[in-house]
């Protein structure tokens, strides 16, 4: 059994002001200076799942409901958390005829991370890279089939099991502010993190381990900016 993880991830967007420049003009009013705080939702999340089986080539999970996040901006960094609902469903089939299986199930996933930003570049774009740590947790049901591998009068059950995951995960994300108050962001991540599966049905989906996964479109962001009283 292969197990690749997937975590993701969550994007968002920076603002520093470092050397009394702010990391982008658009973020000041007359009267509160450079807006300190910002909500999120991340719109479209695209990352590999927590546990792919044998397959050679990963699945993924897409978000049905957006994710929720929020940023601190300080003199010289942003601080940083956010929360995502994953799900998926899968057919994985090997049509071997010497050894042929076939996977069916659902899946869902939670992802929360807090970490930190710093901005690199500030036009005329905003560039930023990040450093977060990050909690996984998922869920997966479904029916393995098959005959082979020294089972030749076949095999079909149902399995459960669940799987966590802890690690780092450094990003590099974009933003563009349209108006004033509002920006749009994109992230791609890579995560490093420690596996291990629990509550499972049968043997074959004990396992745990180091995975290393790169999530090109990590996700898709739209946030607003705002100082509080």
């Amino acid at each position: 059994m292969r197990v690749v993880i997937l975590l993701s991830c969550f994007v968002i967007g920076l603002q520093v002001n470092a050397g009394g420049m702010c990391p982008c003009n658009f973020e000041k009013t007359k009267d509160s200076g450079v807006l300190k705080y910002e909500i999120g939702l991340n719109a479209y999340t695209n990352q590999e799942a927590l546990f792919n089986f044998w397959a050679f080539t990963p699945f993924h999970y897409y978000n049905n409901l957006p994710g929720l996040r929020f940023k601190m901006h300080s003199q010289n960094w942003t601080y940083r958390a956010s929360l995502d609902h994953l799900n998926n469903t899968y057919k994985l089939e090997d049509t071997n005829p010497l050894n042929y299986q076939l996977i069916t199930g659902k899946s869902q996933m939670n992802v929360l991370r807090m970490g930190v930003e710093k901005t690199v570049v500030e036009k005329p774009f905003i560039v930023y890279t990040a450093a977060d740590l990050v909690y996984a947790n998922a869920q997966y049901s479904g029916n393995d089939q098959g005959y082979g591998d020294f089972i030749w009068w076949g095999w079909n059950r149902d399995y459960k099991f669940k799987a966590h995951a802890l690690g780092i995960s450094p990003a590099l994300g974009i933003k563009f502010h349209p108006v004033k108050h509002w920006s749009i962001g994109f992230e791609t991540q890579l995560n490093l993190l420690y596996y291990k599966t629990y509550q499972y049905s049968a043997d074959n989906y004990k396992d745990n381990g180091i995975a290393l996964m790169f999530n090109p479109i990590g996700s898709l962001n739209l946030n607003y900016h705002f100082n509080v009283k």
